[in-house]
């Protein structure tokens, strides 16, 4: 086992605080690392915080970074989630889009992709009933002639 095995196993990441930026630094989307960090890529974090390209690959071969990175996202984003929410409810009064309408009933009327598979098949039922109600009164109409 080498030095830096042994390292990595006993302390956790090398350079565990770049490590924990680097996550932080992942888990933006690239058009805000700009704003937070003052840089977009990979390369460019590595360069400002003085690291190898090596050390960030094995960064990324760790078990658990991208769960971790995961995890930052889902704290970064439920943290803007009444802005979108007010963005998404602009876009629905405003354009009817169907998708943002779907959206909205989905996060705020338990709306599931299972229960709208219930309606669709409801929705083929009637039109089959509909379809052979039609056909009935057609035969009576064909016999009264």
């Amino acid at each position: 086992m080498s030095a830096k095995q042994v390292k990595t196993r006993k302390t956790g990441p090398y350079k565990k605080t770049e490590y924990e930026e680097f996550i932080r630094f992942t888990a933006l989307p690239r058009a805000l690392r700009e704003q937070d960090f003052g840089f977009m890529t990979d390369e460019a974090f590595i360069k400002h915080f003085k690291l190898s390209s090596a050390t960030v690959f094995d960064w990324k071969s760790r078990e658990n970074f991208w769960a971790d990175v995961s995890r930052t996202t889902k704290r970064w984003g439920r943290d803007r989630t009444p802005n979108v929410l007010l963005s998404l409810y602009r876009t629905a009064v405003k354009q009817g889009k169907a998708a943002e309408a779907k959206l909205w009933l989905e996060i705020f009327e338990d709306f599931s992709t299972k229960s709208e598979t219930f309606l669709n098949v409801h929705r083929e039922s009637l039109k089959n009933i509909q379809n052979n109600v039609r056909a009935l009164l057609e035969q009576e109409k064909a016999k009264k002639i």
